[in-house]
């Protein structure tokens, strides 16, 4: 297991420690000097609490809580469904642990019984999923469409059979155990410990552990963090954690360095472009903006002109993408580059209409360097332009990874928002959206998660690249 920060953490937790103490004095009639020096204060009280829940909040001491309350998360849980488990933690350094987990025993009918609720929980799910896609209802309408299909054996069986397409991993085994559920245990309890035993041991302890994710991750986030968690079995243990490690290591030495000369990459030219006059006046009068995607995993105010940052990352002239982004601090090789599928050369200039602009696409594929959990692998991102005018553009990529764990059942769509602020300045908001064509899988929960963490991570990385390069220019 891997803890990360989330883009909320000390916002969540300030909101619980404060709770309504201002809002019930918010109206209260009094003093003006007083009222005045009583905010005064209550900006400097939340000062102090937000450095105090920074320093409590770390992804270091969520990791040690973890670690130790798995034992009472874990065990219970897996009791339930008729396993028990012996726990230990075996390593633990930073935000980084490893928990053995040995499986003693198995009550194989609370197993079938517990599998065979599960398929019919995500078998509902999909076909809510697929009755919202197929025909633009509701939730409420998908369901009555559930029911309505329910009734009619023909389709009931074909979407049984669309649903066993769509299958994969965890949920053969699922549907195998939930299917021995209904045959004579002096039948299905053998064949299950034969399976178990002799067959294919190491698939069963997967489905078991990764069935129990759901519990740990819920832990997590009500801690306003993410994480990243592997199931490994044995033979593949040592390896892993001296990938982890040495990645560890390398991201702290990073960080190191960082801290010692003030810079986090070669400055290679004014990738950004020259300053724009437009830039240094007050901002022009607000317009609509777009609605963020399902989570907000960055929000940060750059200190770059809002236009000269819409010419770097828009226009098909910039080379601050593939030149700075991608080569220097994502550390990935382009392989191909599409250009926009309209109006290329005006995108990024200033004085365009916003008309023009508005729905433009343009298509890249590139390579991801290997990570702890996920190898190498080839993304194809299209990018699609959603706002563009001098107060706010907005562009969205959809991003397919089919390469890494389960990267064909998911698509994740990823927003950014920049809202010009005046003076040299704008604001930019990112926000992510995982989307399952064909239903939510049983680690649905371990994708979203660790797509929340990724997003998050790449947005950092590019703005901070952006500040590298704010003060260069031609």
């Amino acid at each position: 297991v891997v803890v990360n920060n989330s883009a909320t953490v000390v916002q969540t937790e300030l909101k619980r420690w404060a709770g309504n103490r201002w809002a019930e004095n918010s109206g209260r009639v009094g003093d003006g000097d007083f009222e005045q020096f009583r905010k005064l204060a209550h900006v400097g009280i939340m000062k102090l609490a937000r450095m105090a829940v920074m320093a409590d909040f770390t992804p270091r001491n969520v990791a040690v809580q973890l670690s130790n309350n798995l034992y009472r998360l874990i065990s219970p849980v897996l009791k339930r469904r008729g396993v028990l488990i012996n726990t230990e933690i075996e390593y633990r350094v930073g935000p980084y642990f490893v928990l053995a987990v040995n499986i003693k025993s198995i009550e194989w009918p609370k197993l079938m019984k517990y599998s065979k609720r599960l398929v019919h929980r995500f078998f509902n799910e999909w076909e809510d999923n697929q009755a919202r896609r197929f025909h633009t209802l509701s939730e409420e309408g998908a369901q009555e469409f559930t029911r309505s299909v329910c009734m009619s054996p023909f389709l009931y069986v074909q979407n049984k059979w669309m649903y066993a397409l769509s299958m994969h991993g965890n949920e053969f085994i699922a549907h195998f155990l939930g299917l021995l559920h209904h045959f004579p245990r002096i039948i299905s309890i053998p064949l299950c410990w034969c399976l178990f035993h002799w067959i294919m041991p190491s698939i069963i302890t997967l489905y078991i552990l990764e069935g129990v994710a759901d519990e740990i991750f819920s832990y997590v986030e009500g801690k306003g963090m993410e994480m990243q968690i592997q199931v490994m079995p044995p033979d593949k243990q040592t390896a892993f954690m001296l990938s982890a490690l040495r990645e560890l290591r390398e991201g702290n030495q990073k960080k190191k360095e960082e801290g010692k000369d003030n810079t986090t990459a070669n400055i290679i030219g004014p990738l950004l472009g020259p300053s724009i006059p437009a830039d240094q006046g007050p901002p022009p009068s607000e317009k609509d903006i777009p609605d963020s995607l399902e989570f907000i995993t960055f929000e940060i105010d750059l200190p770059v002109g809002f236009q000269r940052l819409r010419w770097a990352i828009l226009s098909q002239k910039s080379r601050f993408f593939t030149d700075a982004f991608f080569a220097e601090a994502n550390n990935t090789e382009i392989v191909i580059l599409n250009g926009w599928n309209k109006h290329g050369e005006k995108i990024g200039e200033p004085n365009v209409e916003e008309e023009d602009i508005v729905g433009a696409e343009m298509e890249r594929s590139y390579l991801m360097p290997k990570s702890t959990f996920v190898k190498a692998n080839r993304v194809t991102q299209s990018t699609h332009i959603k706002t563009y005018n001098d107060y706010c553009f907005c562009y969205q990529e959809r991003t397919d990874t089919p390469e890494v764990p389960y990267g064909n059942t998911f698509v994740t769509w990823t927003q950014v928002m920049v809202v010009n602020t005046g003076h040299n300045t704008c604001r930019m908001v990112c926000s992510v959206e995982i989307e399952f064509p064909n239903g939510p899988p049983m680690t649905s929960r371990m994708i979203v998660s660790g797509a929340k963490s990724g997003t998050a991570e790449t947005f950092a990385l590019l703005s901070r690249c952006i500040a590298n390069y704010a003060n260069e220019f031609p």
